[in-house]
């Protein structure tokens, strides 16, 4: 079988229990790195060893490591904090959170020139969320998970944080963002950042309620069950994505499509009482898509809602 063995971070350079580990790429992967649709620029050439592996050594070859971690038409930066550098390449999260956006901006073009603020919002949460089901796609990493939360996804663990390092050197304790937050539509204003914490939240705390429902330890080792809740809660997500407002989306618009597809009856309440909490499925819920462009915040957000493309759009309207 074809495929390279590649040694990455597989989540926050910070966290120790997951630290850097071996995980196969099941594709040819050829100099560069590269293949079929992914070419890395602007960094080191990295050549495969005899067996097509490309298992370097962090300390010994920083540059070359740090290019297996990057994506085409993805750009990570780093900066300087008490001495050292951060590579924000080298976080889980933030290279998933980034590519959330580029996979929401091909199956819904229509949101990355929205004017809605909400709309933003939706961005911004499903680059977090992506970062959150995608380690929910591991087994290793839902053990991980399990260890340290000991089974209670509100325990405070690596699980719910977004951006571990990069929030430490902002001076954040919990990271960039924090999954798990109590955040209602009325606690924050009109940043995309801020806004994104109400609906990541809200599907967190859905999340957090199926995997203690579905819980059965007699029956089932407690790490499959959130990796079989994960693909479900992403499954839910995507497939209201798709059936949802091709644009201005509202998080009501979404979360109804949710409760709509969700197949489990007391699940389909748990979504639905956890976004009435958020003050989703309320009055406040419901704000116009005709709402003031000049109110959406888009400071501190990451390049794809800073975009020339998108603020040419912004403009236009």
């Amino acid at each position: 079988m074809t495929g390279s063995r590649v040694r990455i971070w597989k989540q926050d350079p910070t966290v120790e229990p997951i630290r850097q580990r071996p995980t196969f790429i099941s594709s040819q992967v050829d100099a560069g790195p590269s293949d079929s649709r992914i070419r890395i620029r602007n960094m080191p050439q990295v050549f495969p060893d005899l067996k097509g592996d490309f298992l370097l050594e962090r300390d010994a070859n920083p540059d070359q490591f740090d290019a297996v971690h990057h994506l085409k038409a993805l750009e990570f930066w780093f900066f300087d904090h008490e001495g050292h550098r951060v590579f924000t390449c080298r976080s889980f999260d933030i290279v998933a959170h980034e590519m959330g956006h580029a996979i929401l901006d091909s199956i819904r073009p229509g949101y990355l020139t929205s004017t809605h603020p909400q709309t933003g919002g939706l961005h911004e949460a499903f680059g977090d969320l992506s970062a959150i089901f995608t380690m929910l796609a591991q087994l290793d990493q839902c053990e991980a998970i399990v260890a340290e939360s000991r089974l209670n996804l509100h325990d405070r663990s690596f699980f719910n944080v977004v951006g571990e390092q990069f929030g430490q050197a902002l001076g954040r304790e919990h990271g960039l963002r924090n999954a798990d937050n109590d955040l209602k539509l009325s606690d924050v204003g009109t940043s995309v950042h801020a806004l994104s914490q109400v609906f990541t939240g809200g599907v967190y705390d859905s999340l957090a309620d199926m995997f203690d429902d579905h819980l059965d330890l007699d029956r089932y080792d407690p790490a499959e069950t959130l990796f079989r809740v994960g693909q479900h809660m992403a499954s839910v997500l995507l497939v209201a994505l798709l059936n949802a407002p091709d644009k201005d989306a509202s998080y009501a618009d979404i979360v109804n499509k949710m409760i709509e597809i969700e197949p489990v009856a007391e699940w389909k309440e748990f979504i639905r009482s956890n976004f009435e909490k958020r003050e989703v499925l309320g009055p406040i819920g419901f704000a116009p898509a005709t709402q003031l462009v000049s109110e959406l915040d888009l400071g501190g957000c990451c390049g794809t809602l800073s975009s020339e493309e998108y603020r040419k759009e912004l403009d236009s309207n």
